[in-house]
């Protein structure tokens, strides 16, 4: 702008005006409503209307107003309270009123003749927007709120601080949604979410205080899911506190913590756990089915089609139905039925495998709705899925700290359990880790590998064991124990033959006494433990500072296992500690 000229279009950023921006010759520069405004500094509002098909240069117009607003044109609040008329600001509608509070906060409604505001409600305001049949409106006693332009968006919270910004047909509702906010998108619901926000999208739905949900299509973050978020995708449901699912679609989280970082159709039911992504893999021994009815204040819940109320589901289980809970009660014309947002409550008997009482009421009625069962067990708790498809962590027995990297149909079924990728891998003993096609590891912290079967998991395999044992004062032979202390070498499967083979070292603790052994074998079990039989076996010193020391491997008939046993016949006050690395090849069938 040249000095003492008039303003000129290039004076003027376009759109938007930085809010109360400094000019030339002073005076502040305001926009309101993609409108430009110069405050001089006398503190007289003038209005900048442009003239000539380039729009330059600016012209300068006056304001007219008064103390009062003047017959439902006002367009402008001024600092001192009196609404102020732009020359030519042309059809500009709005309604204001004080709002009891010694100015204040005053109400503003564009289009009142569309758009409605509750009476009591106190500064607060609704900007643009509504059309006729889809208005705007702030319906509670809810104050500090906004309504920034879009149609069929309702504010019904009594709360305060509520936010609500552009859109279409979204909702706030609810007697505690402070300080909450839709930014944009449509179809939103939000229900006593204090501190909680959807930033756009279509379809959302929270329920929880400090939610997010940034964007995509129809996610929902339950009650009880307070600081849970989810990033984006579609269909999308986040519960537990501090749980998250980043992306992708029909992912479910169902404990505190959890987290699933993409994918499609990954089921977190594990507290800490971590899905990263791939497809169909779960954690913990929750499920979800989409057939669930209840009708609105009743408590029968039926799931005739998937019938999902088996063992381990029980009596005290969490329960989330889908849209049962509460609806908005505000509806206009041209707007789409309200949804309820999720029904979180417990099974209070179990009627059959299909059907159930809950210890709550729906609000709404619901027919195939996604219902969300949780046991509660803490299986799945700490562990982790990398990725790949339909690898499940805890679904048969409680599981915890477990970890499949990768790979397809793997099963992770004992704490601490590992599988490291393949297809149709499972780990079920403590520390055991498979990998390859088909392994069972099935000993505790045995590796297993297997390139294949032959009729069933794990009958075609190598594994590796390292039982030990740390042994005071002996008197006798002592076994060896894969735990170092109660856990035995079984051959666990009928009609099994292992070919072994490994060294076993021995030393006295407090010195340099050693000894070593080989040890190899082939031990079968027929049709139960007590067929239990070492077809070979041999046990060679490799070295032995200890004239008295001694090792057998023989078959425990009893318990189905091989038995490996160090023996000190010289006995005294000597502590000997022993371990040993055995391989063995499985045939099984």
């Amino acid at each position: 702008m040249a000095s003492g000229g008039p303003l000129a279009f290039t004076d003027v950023p376009s759109p938007p005006l930085p809010a109360q921006q400094p000019v030339q010759g002073g005076g502040k520069l305001l926009s309101f409503r993609g409108q430009p405004y110069w405050r001089d500094t006398s503190g007289i509002l003038w209005a900048l209307t442009a003239t000539g098909a380039n729009a330059v240069p600016w012209s300068e117009s006056g304001f007219t107003g008064g103390a009062a607003p003047p017959g439902g044109t006002t367009d402008f609040l001024c600092a001192d309270g009196t609404w102020q008329v732009p020359a030519g600001a042309g059809s500009a509608s709005f309604s204001a009123a004080a709002d009891g509070q010694g100015n204040n906060g005053v109400v503003v409604t564009e289009n009142p003749a569309i758009n409605s505001m509750a009476s009591g409600v106190q500064a607060s305001a609704i900007l643009a927007g509504g059309i006729t049949g889809s208005p705007n409106a702030i319906s509670g006693v809810v104050n500090y709120s906004l309504i920034d332009g879009g149609y069929d968006d309702v504010i019904e919270s009594t709360s305060v601080g509520v936010l609500k910004i552009g859109g279409a047909h979204n909702r706030i509702f609810g007697n505690s949604a402070s300080h909450s906010a839709i930014h944009w998108g449509s179809f939103h619901v939000l229900e006593n979410g204090s501190y909680a926000v959807i930033s756009g999208g279509t379809g959302h739905t929270v329920a929880s205080d400090g939610a997010v949900i940034a964007g995509g299509e129809s996610n929902t973050i339950p009650p009880s899911s307070q600081e849970a978020a989810v990033g984006g995708g579609s269909a999308n449901v986040a519960y537990g506190a501090f749980s998250t699912v980043a992306g992708g679609t029909a992912g479910y989280t169902g404990a505190n913590e959890a987290t699933v970082s993409g994918g499609s159709a990954n089921e977190n039911f594990g507290q800490y756990g971590v899905i990263g992504g791939g497809n169909a893999n779960q954690i913990g021994d929750g499920l979800a089915v989409t057939d669930g009815a209840i009708t609105a204040s009743t408590n029968t819940l039926a799931c005739h089609t998937s019938t999902p109320f088996a063992s381990p589901v029980v009596a005290g289980s969490t329960v989330i139905v889908l849209g049962a809970g509460p609806a908005p009660s505000h509806t206009t014309t041209g707007s789409v039925a309200a949804r309820g947002v999720p029904l979180v409550t417990t099974i209070a008997t179990i009627t059959d495998t299909g059907d159930v009482v809950l210890n709550a009421t729906a609000a709404t009625t619901v027919s195939g709705a996604t219902v969300i069962i949780i046991t509660g067990d803490g299986s799945g708790s700490s562990s982790v899925i990398g990725g790949g498809t339909s690898n499940t962590v805890g679904k048969t027995a409680v599981s915890q700290y477990a970890t499949i990297v990768g790979g397809r149909s793997n099963d992770a079924e004992a704490n601490y359990a590992t599988v490291l990728g393949g297809q149709g891998n499972k780990a079920s003993a403590v520390y055991a880790t498979a990998a390859g096609v088909d392994a069972l590891a099935d000993l505790y912290g045995s590796l297993a590998h297997a390139q294949g079967q032959f009729a069933a998991q794990g009958d075609n395999q190598w594994m590796l064991i390292h039982p030990w044992r740390q042994i005071v004062n002996l008197t006798s032979a002592t076994e060896l124990r894969l735990d170092g202390s109660g856990t035995r070498l079984t051959l666990n499967t009928n009609n099994t033959a292992w070919r072994f083979k490994g060294e076993v070292l021995a030393k006295q603790t407090g010195g340099i006494t050693v000894n070593a052994w080989h040890i190899e074998g082939v031990i079968a079990m027929g049709a139960g433990a007590s067929t239990t039989v070492m077809k070979w076996s041999a046990v060679d010193v490799l070295y032995g500072d200890s004239a008295t020391a001694a090792l057998t491997a023989t078959a425990d008939v009893t318990n189905g296992a091989l038995s490996v046993q160090f023996t000190d016949s010289g006995g005294g006050a000597v502590t000997w500690d022993v371990g040993a690395d055995i391989q063995i090849r499985k045939v099984a069938g």
